[in-house]
């Protein structure tokens, strides 16, 4: 079956654009590296704060990534129909986000809204810099030895966090996702799936570095929707 007949390949027509923005607050600190091999003799941390302009900023590839990564691993909580819990399968030579198979379409819903080899993401999350005042702080640590259960000798290290608290301006531009009400069924489950993302963002998410020690807890605030279609911009309502 080729492409142009699958449904998912819709972006060739833009219908709608959907506008998210808000305050994303880190509640507990946040580890967003730079790597060992950017620090420089300035920096008292062996692995710094990512910064731009001297400020941190949060990429929008972390975001997109803890988001598509916590949506896979929720499909078949929010979806109880197979078809809509299909994941594409990295080992196949031609995969598609959405294929028909013994007489039925299935679909990727995370490819569809993130995208893959064969398809544009329709979810673009912008880089979320800080907004106002910010704190960091620096955090030394040691390995442990996993034979012994104590203390590494030479393996001390240092680690740069945001401290809770800042607030960092989140922005993402979703295309052919009619946040209000989608006709067709597959496209109400990819709204579903949406919908699910920005309801996780709201109660808080882990993104960034050391999240198994708690760090990088971060949540939505000030919510803000709106959608351009026909032509103008109007606000869009939400409800889960």
């Amino acid at each position: 079956m080729n492409s142009e007949f699958l449904p998912c390949y819709d972006l060739d027509k833009i219908r709608v654009v959907t506008e998210v923005t808000g305050t994303l607050v880190n509640e507990t600190r946040l580890r967003i590296g730079s790597g060992r091999g950017s620090a420089t003799f300035r920096d008292a941390s062996d692995n710094p704060i990512l910064t731009r302009r001297g400020r941190p900023y949060i990429p929008g590839s972390s975001l997109k990534g803890s988001l598509r990564s916590w949506l896979e691993s929720n499909i078949e909580v929010i979806f109880e129909e197979k078809k809509y819990q299909y994941l594409v399968d990295l080992s196949e030579k031609d995969p598609k986000s959405c294929k028909k198979e013994n007489d039925e379409m299935h679909f990727c819903i995370p490819c569809i809204i993130f995208g893959h080899k064969d398809l544009s993401g329709r979810m673009n999350i912008m880089d979320a810099e800080v907004e106002g005042n910010f704190e960091l702080e620096s955090y030394t640590g040691v390995s442990i030895n996993r034979f012994f259960g104590g203390q590494q000798s030479g393996n001390l290290y240092n680690l740069d966090y945001v401290s809770p608290g800042a607030n960092f301006r989140f922005k993402t531009i979703i295309f052919n996702v009619n946040l209000e009400k989608e006709d067709e069924e597959w496209r109400e489950r990819v709204r579903e799936g949406v919908l699910f993302l920005i309801r996780s963002l709201t109660q808080g998410i882990f993104v960034g570095g050391r999240k198994s020690t708690g760090a990088g807890l971060v949540k939505l605030t000030n919510l803000e929707v709106r959608a351009f279609t026909q032509g103008s911009w109007k606000e869009v309502k939400i409800s889960w």
